[in-house]
């Protein structure tokens, strides 16, 4: 009985893994997309284009630390990526609050675009 319980556990996991590394890598691949447009293309050369540059970064970052870590973790089972992950997690929580911020700057930024427009570049400079 406890090898079924034991192969119902590594199926689960494998599952799992699956599940967390196919949303992880499109959202890696995605936000390194978005990253590159946006520190590259000109239209975005302002502060609009950096905010959404730095909010992809911290996804991207967030997105690989799952891919790489996580993923591992839980498919193998590894005990010292256990022990780590309380460390990792602070990474994750600080790319978290980047994004959070993020967001909150592009809002406030898309807010003066619109309801002040004739004071968004003092507002907005580099």
């Amino acid at each position: 009985m406890p090898y079924d319980s034991q192969i119902a556990s590594q199926t689960d996991r494998f599952f799992v893994t699956l599940t967390i590394f196919s949303i992880s890598l499109i959202g890696l691949i995605g936000n390194i997309i978005v990253f590159l447009f946006a520190t590259n293309l000109k239209i975005l050369q302002n502060s609009f284009g950096r905010l959404s540059a730095s909010q992809s970064f911290a996804e991207a970052i967030l997105c690989a630390v799952f891919v790489f870590f996580y993923c591992p973790m839980v498919l193998f089972d590894i005990s010292s990526f256990k022990f780590a992950s309380a460390y990792v997690g602070l990474v994750l929580l600080f790319c978290y609050d980047v994004c959070i911020f993020s967001h909150l700057f592009i809002a406030v930024n898309r807010l003066c675009a619109i309801s002040i427009p004739v004071r968004y570049n003092d507002i907005f400079k580099y």
